[in-house]
């Protein structure tokens, strides 16, 4: 069994925190503290008892506007399967969506959860994986009943079609996908193909297959040394001028920018 967790830990560290770079989702408590959160663009404030929940798609910046700032962090693999409701708060962003939750009376509850998260992941214990596994989904659970939406009431029809699309643009990003070819594959009109998916994920079906292609970019430019041309192929772009425009305009940087950075 893989871990859903890929790093999990708790800091009191107040050092500056540009934008930067994770491919993985991020769950971040503040114990203790204020900070002014920035994501894609999006100024927000968090407190002492807020849960932050950050997509892999969403680029973000974090300033630090308390002496102290106590907080548990979790990364979590991108690889996850979208077949759960309780994963689907990673990236459906629907028009009721706040990546800042305040947990009020469910504080402690979360904060003991996130520490035998983290204790585990420091363990060495047989099965460790496992109770991990058994433990974010229990996280997962009493934060999606903290929104001011339900995930379950998302009738199973729309929530299988959204799942079955969503698993396919981030397995096959690399492929030109058409809404015609794609509703007739899913027995369904195009405009309710294109409105369910807006409406459960909150961008466009093109926007969130975007979103894949440019998270395959940038672990390709961070990880490995494949020329801009060879990604550009590999995650389903047209070409290099609009590959360099679409990634500039989304992450601030160039590709190359990019890579400098972050690998």
């Amino acid at each position: 069994m893989n871990s859903y967790v890929k790093s999990a830990f708790y800091s009191e560290d107040i050092k500056k925190q540009s934008s930067h770079y994770h491919d993985c989702h991020q769950i971040i408590y503040i114990k203790e503290g204020k900070i002014e959160l920035n994501i894609n663009g999006n100024i927000k404030t968090a407190h002492t008892g807020d849960i932050i929940i950050i997509s892999r798609f969403e680029n973000h910046s974090i300033k630090i506007l308390s002496d102290i700032y106590k907080r548990h962090v979790l990364r979590i693999s991108a690889n996850l399967t979208n077949d759960d409701k309780v994963f689907s708060i990673f990236t459906n962003r629907p028009q009721e969506f706040n990546n800042i939750i305040f947990l009020n009376q469910n504080k402690n509850d979360i904060e003991n959860i996130l520490n035998r998260i983290i204790h585990e992941y420091s363990s060495e214990n047989s099965l460790t994986e496992k109770l991990q596994n058994l433990l974010i989904n229990e996280l997962l659970i009493y934060i999606s009943r903290m929104l001011p939406y339900e995930v379950s009431d998302y009738n199973s029809k729309g929530f299988n079609l959204v799942r079955d699309l969503k698993n396919e643009f981030e397995s096959y990003y690399y492929r030109e996908f058409k809404l015609n070819d794609l509703a007739i594959k899913y027995n369904i009109s195009v405009s309710t193909l294109t409105h369910t998916f807006k409406k459960i994920v909150g961008v466009s079906v093109y926007e969130y297959l975007l979103s894949c292609r440019m998270a395959a970019a940038k672990t390709y430019l961070s990880k490995s040394d494949l020329s801009i041309g060879e990604i550009v192929e590999k995650c389903g772009f047209t070409d290099n001028s609009n590959f360099s425009r679409s990634f500039k305009k989304t992450n601030n940087l160039t590709p190359m920018e990019f890579r400098k950075k972050y690998k």
